[in-house]
């Protein structure tokens, strides 16, 4: 496995360590509901065709509602390849969910 897909894994499981503790915050102080979790997304992550399903699927399992979740995305990581960046899929995705 290389490099790359190692640190995409890894930022699979930290997505989902921070909605779950998000989430969990929630339901302890519900008086917080406001507070969102950030979690930033590299620019492989972004040219993955699946990164949309799999934060739908971190959202799913973790009982977070989706606008509690803000991503993350540092312009220069995108401004390389806008087309392969999946922006209107992710952004269509949240604003529907």
């Amino acid at each position: 496995m290389g490099a790359a897909a190692r640190r995409c894994r890894s930022a699979r499981r930290v997505a989902r360590q921070a909605c779950g503790a998000a989430r969990r915050w929630h339901r302890a102080h519900r008086e917080a509901l406001s507070i969102g979790v950030c979690v930033n997304l590299s620019p492989a992550e972004l040219t993955q065709d699946d990164r949309v399903s799999e934060l739908a699927q971190i959202l799913r399992d973790t009982g977070l509602a989706a606008e509690s979740l803000m991503l993350e995305i540092t312009e220069s990581d995108v401004m390389w390849d806008i087309e392969a960046a999946h922006l209107d899929a992710i952004t269509a995705w949240l604003e529907t969910n």
